[in-house]
């Protein structure tokens, strides 16, 4: 992925509404783009409009973990 598509992705994520509860929406255009590339991730449903995000790498055979946890909504001002 070249520059400008890794920009593009990022505004793509940005423009999403997911303000009050809508989470969701960004969490299933993760799991799209992680699913094209050949990445092994799941929506983990917490309440309606609301899911975790959960992606991994590799084959599961490391010990070693690297865990990023943040919020999903973006808040435009």
């Amino acid at each position: 992925m070249d520059n400008q598509a890794r920009i593009n992705f990022l505004k793509q994520l940005i423009e999403i509404d997911t303000a009050g509860g809508f989470e969701d929406r960004l969490a299933v255009v993760l799991q799209s783009f992680m699913q094209e590339h050949d990445v092994s991730c799941r929506l983990l449903p917490v309440m309606k409009g609301r899911s975790n995000f959960y992606a991994e790498l590799g084959d599961g055979n490391n010990d070693k973990v690297l865990a990023f946890c943040g919020h999903q909504d973006v808040v435009k001002t």
